[in-house]
């Protein structure tokens, strides 16, 4: 029977090499020919390595074996060079001139590597069981020169770091903490499995968790953009984490199998394999179809922004050759010129659109919140757009209470969010029809409910309204000059209000509504 602890290491190991290995895809895949992300592939394939050799070694059936698999231990001296590497081109105005070093710890590195492979005994002896391991490394009459080298790599590697956090700048000193407590986790983590090989009695459980030094990079680069893998980040981590789900699951399921049939007799041998395997597919489609979701919103994204800015850039070329090529008068001029204005305006609108989108998504915004009445909100947002109501002869109910219902909030922001929802509502509701707003207080929030008799939302589109570039094909019939952010802007501004806004509609043609709950000063 396998000891709890060793299997905890194997389960443990292969998480992280899984993570760290699709992690480090990931981040060469975004930007290959940059010289930053191929280094973080390099290191995150040497600790890859170094996770492979461990676990082969401590679950190898002879010990001869087990030192072949414990040389990959030998990618640590890479794991060293490559973390002074990396930090070096990351902060390469901070570390310059240090390139004659860089080049002579490529050359000792290589140099001992070379050395070691030749003449593994001098690296390492023959394995034996130490702890609870059947197997573990025993050094060999050299290996000492392998860790002073390791260690001096290290010194330097967070010197370097320090140095570089004492002359640099807000931003700089928060990717370079990150990018410190990163590699002070993984050497500090890591350096437990070296007692072990001295014989001294500290358990290496723990260093098999060394690897998830990557854990604070992916939020350096998730939250300051450090090599610019936002999304590669995010992708990176689910993926890798579905990989190893999959991965114990089927490890599981071949267990429970081979315990059935050994222990209960004249069970169908294949049955939970064809189970599982049924599974499987099902989950295979499913997730197929979500890819299929979220490719057709990056097409339509793509092909609604193309057409956006292709249409004012056209009236503008096509109106700029008129002015240039035919005999206008005075008049027609200043027409073209209004028309070429209008168009410039259009697309500004489009850009400002989409950058409140980028600081919506990354918390740019810089809120300024005070105390504001949120019927004296509603009130002007409805009295600013009396006229499109009019013009559309749109029946407007309101209901408001009578004492103010204050609230801490960002005006310009809230109106904004306000806005869009009214905007929604007079222009999908038809000719006649007719909008009720109503604001209802409760103990520690108030609800203010935008309800109209438009064209109404289907069920199946009801999970995707807020989502960015999303558009029913009701409402593009509607209007086509929609992008399908709006909603997810005012999404965004409620929810940093510490609210929240949900949507009801029982269909096509039968109208919905819209209730923001906020809360109350």
């Amino acid at each position: 029977m396998i000891h709890p602890e060793l299997l905890t290491i194997n389960i443990a190991g292969i998480f992280c090499a899984v993570t760290i290995l699709v992690l480090g895809i990931f981040v060469l895949i975004k930007a290959h020919k940059k010289l930053s992300h191929i280094l973080f592939f390099l290191l995150t394939l040497s600790v890859v390595s170094y996770y492979v050799g461990h676990l082969l070694g401590i679950n190898a059936t002879d010990a001869m074996s087990a030192r072949n698999a414990f040389m990959f231990l030998l990618s640590d001296i890479f794991i060293a060079i490559f973390s002074i590497h990396f930090t070096y081109e990351v902060f390469g105005q901070k570390t310059r001139g240090r390139g004659i070093v860089l080049a002579l710890i490529y050359a000792i590195g290589c140099l001992m590597f070379t050395y070691f492979v030749i003449n593994p005994e001098m690296f390492l002896g023959i394995p034996h069981a130490k702890l609870y391991l059947p197997y573990y490394y025993v050094p060999g009459p050299k290996y000492l020169i392998f860790n002073i080298f390791f260690l001096l790599c290290v010194l330097y590697n967070l010197y370097d770091l320090w140095r570089c956090y004492v002359t640099a700048t807000n931003l700089e000193k928060s990717r370079v903490r990150y990018m410190f407590i990163g590699f002070f986790y993984g050497y500090l983590l890591g350096s437990t499995a070296f007692f072990l090989v001295f014989d001294i009695p500290v358990d290496p459980i723990y260093a098999i968790f060394c690897g998830l030094y990557t854990i604070p990079f992916a939020y350096s680069f998730l939250s300051l953009e450090l090599l610019d893998v936002r999304v590669v980040a995010k992708k990176a981590l689910l993926y890798s984490i579905s990989v190893v789900v999959v991965s114990i699951i089927i490890i599981l399921v071949n267990t429970a199998n081979n315990f059935i049939v050994n222990n209960i007799k004249d069970f169908p041998p294949l049955l939970i394999p064809f189970a599982s395997s049924v599974v499987a597919v099902v989950l295979g489609v499913f997730v197929w179809n979500k890819m299929r979701e979220l490719d057709k919103l990056k097409y339509e994204f793509v092909t609604v922004i193309t057409h956006k800015f292709r249409t004012p850039l056209t009236y503008i070329k096509w109106s700029m050759q008129n002015l240039l090529t035919e005999k206008n008068t005075e008049e027609e001029r200043k027409k073209i010129i209004g028309d070429v204005q209008g168009a410039c305006d259009r697309l500004g609108s489009l850009t400002d659109l989409l950058v409140d989108l980028e600081k919506s998504e990354s918390n740019k915004y810089l809120y300024q919140f005070e105390e504001q009445d949120i019927t004296v909100l509603v009130r002007h947002i409805i009295a600013n757009n009396m006229k499109r109501l009019a013009d559309k002869h749109i029946d407007l109910v309101t209901s408001y209470p009578d004492n103010p219902i204050l609230a801490l909030a960002d005006r310009g922001r809230l109106e904004f969010a306000f806005q869009i929802i009214l905007d929604n509502a007079i222009l999908y509701t038809p000719n006649l029809g007719n909008i009720k707003v109503s604001i209802r207080t409760q103990s520690k929030s108030v609800q203010i409910i935008f309800k109209d008799t438009g064209i109404g939302i289907q069920k199946d589109d009801l999970q995707f309204i807020f989502t960015k570039f999303f558009r029913s094909h009701d409402a593009q019939n509607v209007d086509t000059e929609g992008m399908g952010i709006a909603l997810f802007i005012a999404k965004n501004i409620f929810k940093k209000h510490g609210g929240e806004i949900t949507v009801e509609s029982d269909g096509k043609g039968l109208g919905s509504a819209f209730t923001i709950t906020l809360p109350t000063k």
